[in-house]
């Protein structure tokens, strides 16, 4: 066989095998799509899915409460969408409790209705409960605040002097 004939033959088949390569590319991407689309509408995938999606950094979060990663919602121009599902951090909340406390001591119930409207809206509404009761489980064992009087609904929450100096230092006074 001629040089110029192996070459040709040889382009060949590296066309052939890009060809296959980006046709199992293009099969992957539309498949990312399609899981990213229920990720998006709130449909369960499958672990191995899910596993695969993270891995590409393509979404964030706990099953069954997959949402799209930041990048993502960058590139879909859904950032407020993705704010609201993520949630914020625990210390954001910890300082909306030392704030309200610092105006003067309050039940339960209204430190709910304080937290309950900003937490993630992939929670349900008993996570939501369950997330503010374990939040203030928390900072009352680091002594920030305390439960006067009965547990439970009944309780009355005040903040101590710990809270106010994290409070201080956080600039939230």
């Amino acid at each position: 066989m001629a040089a110029a004939q192996q070459k040709v033959l040889t382009q060949m088949v590296k066309a052939r095998e890009q060809s296959e390569l980006n046709s199992h590319a293009v099969s992957e991407a539309v498949g990312s799509v399609q899981l990213l689309d229920k990720v998006q509408k709130r449909q369960p995938i499958g672990a191995d899915q899910a596993r695969a999606l993270r891995a590409r950094k393509l979404i964030e979060g706990r099953a069954p409460n997959h949402l799209v990663s930041a990048q993502v919602a960058d590139v879909l121009g859904a950032q407020a969408q993705y704010l609201l599902d993520k949630g914020f951090t625990k210390d954001f909340y910890l300082m909306w409790v030392l704030k309200r406390l610092r105006m003067g001591d309050c039940k339960r119930a209204e430190l709910e209705r304080l937290l309950l409207g900003k937490l993630s809206e992939l929670l349900s509404a008993d996570q939501k409960r369950n997330k503010v009761k374990n939040l203030l489980a928390e900072m009352s064992r680091k002594a920030l605040i305390t439960a006067d009087g009965k547990r439970g609904s009944g309780a009355v929450w005040r903040v101590l002097p710990a809270g106010l100096d994290k409070l201080a230092s956080e600039g939230g006074g």
